[in-house]
């Protein structure tokens, strides 16, 4: 009789057939069908017997089937779409050095702007790659007074590239054809004084986040997230 040792409960410890079932590169749960691990839960587990594994039906054949339908080939992982993950740490870091952001790329800036309203209460869409229409996220909440929805365009430039007036007026524009209740505007650099009088004149249906605000805002996160 070939066994494996695990951790689980008394009586289970030395299971038939364990030592090709691992050869095979399966793990201990695959022993078990749909069936088997159903009827485990309701109690065969819990000290009431040992399973009689015979009772349920298994096979290395279809396991394997089913794992190796789980693993993607190289090159479809590199035409896979990137994971943006902005966590604490990254927080951390441009809290204590701002300059930093610049290092994003514009994905991963969008990523950190749906972070930071995600922080605020918002769920967040990140819109795909490709032209959107001068929409880079949308953001939901529900308030007391009723849903809430944003429409973000995020402008990772350099300090000396302000986001200029055209850029406001188009956010507006879809804030009213999309029905949406206000536009927000984030950017790494400055707004141009016609940008900013023209935010000021649409104030209760435009917002301008500049590199200023944003620094303000991660620092708000970083705060929350302290112990």
């Amino acid at each position: 009789m070939s066994f494996v040792i695990w951790n689980g409960p008394p009586g289970l410890r030395f299971l038939p057939g364990a030592r090709a079932l691992y050869s095979g590169g399966l793990s201990f749960n695959h022993l078990l069908s749909i069936h088997g691990r159903r009827q485990a839960a309701k109690g065969a587990f819990a000290g009431k017997r040992t399973p009689d594994f015979t009772e349920y039906p298994w096979s290395l054949a279809v396991e394997q089937a089913v794992e190796e339908r789980r693993i993607i080939t190289p090159a479809e992982f590199r035409q896979s779409p990137p994971v943006i993950v902005v966590d604490a740490r990254l927080l951390r870091h441009l809290d204590e050095q701002p300059a930093q952001i610049l290092s994003l790329k514009w994905r991963e800036f969008e990523k950190l702007v749906c972070t930071l309203l995600e922080g605020f209460g918002y769920r967040t869409i990140h819109s795909k790659q490709g032209p959107d229409g001068g929409v880079d996220i949308r953001a939901e909440r529900d308030t007391e007074i009723g849903p809430e929805l944003v429409l973000v365009q995020c402008k990772r430039n350099a300090p000396h590239r302000k986001v200029g007036a055209p850029v406001v007026k188009q956010l507006c524009t879809d804030v009213t054809d999309r029905g949406a209740t206000r536009g927000l505007i984030t950017t790494t650099s400055h707004f141009t004084r016609v940008a900013l009088q023209h935010i000021e004149l649409k104030r209760h249906r435009i917002s301008g986040a500049d590199g200023q605000k944003l620094r303000e805002w991660i620092r708000q996160q970083v705060g929350r997230a302290a112990p």
